[in-house]
């Protein structure tokens, strides 16, 4: 495929339509080199997450676990680790300990979702369970309507040195 400045020289003796129909042309056939080139490019990654992806899932695996694990032990420890405090600081991190109002996950909230036809894909898993993370969304009426509330729960975190947080 010529540069540009290619064809500006070859287009020297040809009309304006001719050139504008040459430069068409290349668009066109650039733009389908572009699209070939996408293509084969998204295949070799492809197999290059495949071939990644279960050490980084393994990985994410065990950074789940050990954050539950943490999150145990400080709730089991509360006491002896916070004290009257809300944060320890570590020498690789800080444990924190904070207050959030969660919607109480009472038994009846789904028949009660379906009685008032509010059992769509958004507040109810079609496993028959209740999307409790849409719940959260909900103003105070509308969790009392379906037999619910906020309720005031402890919450654990912990931030990591270099100031990554999480919880």
């Amino acid at each position: 495929m010529p540069f540009v400045e290619d064809v500006m020289e070859r287009c020297a003796v040809m009309s304006v339509r001719d050139r504008v129909e040459k430069y068409l042309a290349d668009i066109a056939e650039l733009t389908v080199e572009v699209a070939r080139e996408e293509v084969r490019i998204a295949a070799r990654i492809a197999i290059v997450v495949d071939e990644l992806k279960p050490g980084l899932e393994a990985l994410k695996e065990g950074l789940v676990e050990h954050e539950k694990a943490l999150e145990r032990l400080a709730k089991a420890e509360r006491k002896d680790l916070f004290g009257d405090r809300d944060r320890v600081d570590l020498k690789a991190g800080a444990v924190l300990l904070s207050d959030a109002k969660r919607v109480r996950k009472a038994r009846c909230v789904l028949a009660k979702l379906k009685g008032l036809g509010l059992d769509d894909d958004e507040t109810v898993k079609r496993v028959e369970a209740v999307n409790w993370d849409a719940l959260e969304k909900w103003t105070d009426e509308q969790l009392k309507k379906v037999g619910t509330k906020r309720v005031k729960k402890t919450v654990f975190g912990y931030e990591l040195k270099g100031g990554e947080v999480n919880g």
